[in-house]
């Protein structure tokens, strides 16, 4: 039951649907979720750890504000990391898990161009963490999964940049045939192309989300 809110919670954070400052109340996500209020308290004090949510000054739980500083901060390390990772897995990803991820990337892509853009924000967090997986080192997983949920914030506004759709398959594509090839320098290098153009994207979705917790908030 903790695993369930705590995902659950932590997805409406990611995809926007409480503004900063919110006040989240274990009554109300209780009922929501229809559940008892001892994993909705377990999950928001791990979304805590994680800095998702703060402590109010009543003890109440409200949605952490992000600032583009931060944002600029947690892309800079997530880059290193995930390009460390990509090279552990370019030697230790086997080919028939690069062969299915393949697969599925190549099923995304038909989707993707037939207008069905429902899956992509799933497809390249689950892209993402099959190579950090393959990369054998727990604690890095764990660092890029921590980073990840303030990231995920605003990057899922930035698919919504038409432009954006084109040139994200294409650096997944890049990633995709680097492990393939098993090449780790190719590979770190399109995680970093990959990186650096994601976190321009993110910038320009910031402002957008700014504006959007103004008009809610």
């Amino acid at each position: 039951m903790f695993e369930q809110s705590y995902q659950a919670i932590k997805r409406a954070i990611i995809e926007g649907r409480y503004t900063p400052g919110f006040v989240l109340s274990e009554r109300l996500l209780s009922a929501q979720l229809n559940m008892s209020r001892t994993p909705i308290r377990q999950a928001l004090q791990r979304l805590a750890q994680e800095g998702l949510v703060v402590r109010g000054p009543q003890g109440a739980y409200q949605i952490a504000d992000i600032s583009l500083e931060e944002l600029e901060e947690v892309f800079l390390i997530r880059e290193y990391l995930e390009r460390l990772a990509v090279r552990l897995a370019a030697v230790r990803m086997p080919p028939s898990e690069v062969e299915d991820q393949m697969y599925r990337f190549d099923s995304l892509v038909e989707e993707l161009r037939q207008g069905n853009r429902i899956n992509e924000f799933d497809f390249v967090v689950e892209l993402h963490r099959a190579f950090l997986q393959q990369s054998g080192s727990p604690k890095l997983i764990q660092m890029v999964e921590n980073l990840n949920a303030h990231i995920h914030r605003v990057r899922i506004l930035s698919n919504a940049i038409p432009e954006r759709v084109e040139e994200t398959i294409a650096e997944h594509a890049s990633i995709l045939q680097a492990l393939a090839a098993r090449d780790p320098d190719r590979a770190e290098e399109a995680v970093k192309h990959h990186m650096r153009k994601s976190a321009s994207a993110v910038r320009e979705a910031y402002k957008i989300l700014r504006q959007r917790w103004g008009e809610l908030g």
